[in-house]
């Protein structure tokens, strides 16, 4: 990953706070890991590589911990949704990343947000 890393998340919010490149992404993905016991993510459809991009989609699965505001889930719900991704590299390392994943059918499994 390069130094100037970028990160554009579908839809908001930001999902470095105020923290961004390289060490803001490795904040999130400890933060988001450790809301989910035993997270794993199945790629489903890709890699799909043009030049210096890459796509993919994702499914994610795991045990909820507890910590979403909002959130009237018990601890240990299990959960499931999908997300995708696409990197641009630049001379070789990671340089754009834009992440589009389904919060709002996590957030209904959680029962953040009512189900519509």
């Amino acid at each position: 990953i390069q130094p100037e890393f970028a990160l554009q998340r579908i839809p908001p919010p930001e999902v470095f706070g105020q923290a961004g490149g390289r060490d803001g992404l490795l904040a999130w993905i400890r933060q988001t890991r450790s809301l989910f016991e035993d997270l794993r993510l199945t790629v489903e459809v890709g890699p799909i590589v043009a030049g210096e991009m890459v796509a993919g989609r994702w499914l994610a699965e795991g045990a909820y911990q507890g910590g979403i505001p909002g959130s009237s889930a018990p601890a240990g719900t299990r959960v499931r949704f999908h997300g995708n991704d696409i990197w641009r590299a630049e001379g070789g390392l990671i340089r754009e990343y834009w992440l589009s994943d389904d919060l709002l059918d996590l957030m209904h499994q959680l029962g953040a947000i009512p189900a519509s």
